[in-house]
């Protein structure tokens, strides 16, 4: 069980509230929109929009890591799909939706298995 003052109902907010209504104003790490990627911090969600810059498939113990540079004109952020040597529609130039959660991992700022949204050129 959780002391933090509010800890239910933010729990109980997020089962009943439907995908249309936004985030209530309590939570903290509730995504309010696409933010520039240049606000993004380590350990807080994200949600951003930006165009693939790059891509590459790079060797790890567990398996290959797909990895794609997403920027706009505020910064870039990585993405990183473990287990996975490409992800369909994810190529430079393509412009993207992203969301998930923002680590400090070797020096950069990653989202690991993000969810995101294909947008049109």
């Amino acid at each position: 069980m959780s002391d933090q003052p509010g800890f239910w109902r933010r729990a109980l907010d997020r089962l009943v509230r439907s995908d249309d209504e936004p985030p209530s104003d309590d939570a903290p790490d509730a995504p309010a929109g696409p933010a520039p990627i240049g606000r993004v911090t380590a350990r807080c969600r994200v949600d951003v929009r930006g165009q693939v810059v790059d891509t590459a498939v790079v060797a790890e113990p567990g398996g290959p890591w797909f990895e794609a540079g997403l920027a706009d004109a505020t910064g870039t952020l990585t993405l990183v799909w473990m287990g996975r040597s490409g992800v369909p529609g994810i190529e430079p130039g393509r412009r993207l939706r992203v969301t998930g959660r923002a680590v400090a991992d070797r020096g950069r700022l990653v989202v690991f298995n993000p969810a995101y949204t294909l947008e049109p050129a």
